[in-house]
């Protein structure tokens, strides 16, 4: 049988695969046919069945195009590992099968950067890299920070996911990576964020296929109804591209000249189940928030709003924050109350003539709105001290 015959199996072959590994492979032979032969992203995994039979027909490097995606894909470290074995095998269902020489080869090459460990980010980790993002990469950062979900399910959402008024989102089943649905909310400054992306996206997408040329790391952007109408990959290109540009990459525990990231978008799962936790949230409701399935059971018991009610209560550590908003907020409200200092001297002496006055309606007229004044001049001095 030849070589393109065999692969006219593809992709029969995953049919047979557990539900979990299967998914797993197709994601990483979308991931490896898209960056080695520059195909589009599609839908369904049947349709790049010609581009496999093209990939195995010419005459490829398959351990070179491995190091490019690799170097190229963006994937946290555990993924790109999975995603390396669903590669071979789909490699070896074609009849290409790595030599020795090429496996050392890409020993050395995946080196250093697979199993370092990942700690959760601290706020001025994130905030330092929301300072490199456009709205964009905004939105999705702040999402996924207080939401504690995966960037694939955040992904596939769309306008029918979102409850506003609640600060909700329904996830679907299909959609999880363990294929059960569940309810997760968001803070008020994810929310600001999204709406900002929300007015800009149109625009934004139709601005930046127009300037595809200039862009290394994106692909053709389809508005295909998704809030955000990426793949998982596109987000992780860009995603190391903001880090470089913060200056946030380190070199490994080895001491070799390879980098890894400073963090990888799935550490924001990381970062909202800490937080929570240490604002001594149950963690049966935090395990069922991030998708933890053994946990679902009893999370369905309570109703929407007392969902959003436990998550107000602990969620307010989860607010981000950039350092420049906080500043300018703080000279402002100092500004302000420096103005209202004088005002209230001016008052006093204002209310010290109208005691002498005779007239009664000018005393009377003066003095409402001398308390007036005195009501706001106290609200914002309350809420400075808050601050």
């Amino acid at each position: 049988m030849s070589i393109k015959e065999e692969n006219k199996r593809f992709p029969t072959y995953l049919k047979k695969k557990e539900p979990a590994w299967r998914r797993n492979c197709i994601a990483s032979i979308k991931s490896f046919l898209e960056i080695s032969s520059g195909c589009e992203r599609m839908k369904d995994i049947s349709e790049y069945t010609p581009i496999a039979q093209k990939y195995f027909s010419e005459d490829r490097d398959p351990a070179a195009d491995i190091v490019k995606w690799k170097k190229t894909s963006g994937l946290a470290s555990q993924t790109m590992k999975v995603y390396l074995s669903c590669i071979k095998e789909f490699l070896k269902s074609g009849g290409v099968i790595l030599d020795e020489d090429d496996q050392k080869d890409l020993k050395k090459s995946f080196r250093g950067g697979i199993e370092v460990p990942e700690d959760a980010p601290d706020k001025n980790k994130i905030r330092s890299f929301l300072e490199h993002c456009d709205v964009r990469m905004r939105a999705i950062t702040l999402m996924l920070s207080s939401t504690g979900m995966r960037m694939g399910e955040l992904m596939s959402l769309t306008p029918e996911s979102f409850d506003y008024q609640k600060r909700m989102i329904i996830i679907a089943a299909d959609d999880s990576k363990n294929k059960e649905g569940r309810i997760v909310f968001f803070t008020r400054e994810a929310e600001l964020a999204l709406i900002d992306w929300e007015k800009a996206r149109s625009k934004y997408i139709k601005d930046h296929n127009e300037n595809l040329a200039t862009i290394k790391i994106d692909r053709t952007t389809k508005d295909d109804g998704r809030i955000f109408p990426y793949e998982p990959t596109s987000i992780n290109r860009v995603w190391v591209q903001i880090l470089k540009k913060a200056g946030m990459f380190k070199k490994d525990k080895t001491g070799i000249k390879n980098k890894i990231q400073a963090f990888h978008p799935h550490a924001l799962r990381q970062y909202f189940s800490t937080q929570m936790r240490r604002n001594q949230c149950p963690d049966s409701y935090v395990e069922a928030l991030l998708g933890h399935s053994q946990y679902l059971k009893t999370y369905i018991r309570y109703s929407k709003d007392e969902k959003l009610e436990m998550y107000d209560k602990y969620a307010g550590v989860l607010v981000i924050g950039l350092v420049d908003d906080v500043s300018a907020t703080v000279n402002a409200l100092a500004e302000k109350s420096t103005q209202l200092e004088r005002e209230n001297r001016e008052l006093k002496e204002r209310l010290s003539q109208v005691e002498k006055s005779s007239d009664v309606e000018t005393m009377k007229s003066q003095m409402d709105e001398m308390k007036r004044q005195m009501e706001i001049l106290s609200q914002l001095m309350t809420f400075k001290n808050k601050k």
